[in-house]
């Protein structure tokens, strides 16, 4: 599932703005667009309530991050750069949350195959120890002590 640290990165690599400047109390407009992205994508990918993104971008409230919405999603129809730049963002999303999801269905299948090599390993020492035990009774018996 993308996360809102997954859209943090997304935009602070591609926008160059640090998470700190992107949530000062600034308007300048490089910032503003930035932290306006954070919001719209929290908002697209419906990660929570527009007051919590709010609170996670700046201690915003949930107006603003209404209106940063409807910012971004005018400006995807008026500017075609902005549009592509979204587009590019939402990609860069989509493919980190396939990401993640093939990673961790990785992980869980090598901790399975740990898990399984751990109880073979465990059953082979059984089997050993058993085997062990075999020889010395055979070889009680191939010579007894008289």
């Amino acid at each position: 599932m993308i996360d809102f640290e997954s859209i943090l990165l997304v935009i602070e690599n591609g926008e160059g703005i640090s998470r700190d400047d992107m949530f000062k109390k600034t308007r300048k407009r490089e910032i503003l667009f930035s932290r306006q992205l954070v919001q719209y994508f929290c908002k697209v990918f419906n990660l929570s309530s527009l007051a919590t993104i709010g609170k996670k971008t700046g201690d915003k409230d949930h107006a603003t991050v209404l209106h940063s919405y409807k910012t971004i999603n005018n400006l995807i129809d008026t500017d075609k750069h902005i549009a592509e730049k979204v587009k590019k963002y939402h990609s860069q999303l989509l493919f980190t949350d396939k990401y993640i999801k093939k990673k961790n269905s990785l992980m869980e299948m090598i901790d399975k195959f740990r898990a399984d090599f751990n109880l073979m390993e465990t059953r082979f020492i059984e089997l050993k120890l058993k085997f062990n035990d075999l020889e010395n009774f055979v070889s009680m018996i191939d010579n007894p002590i008289i």
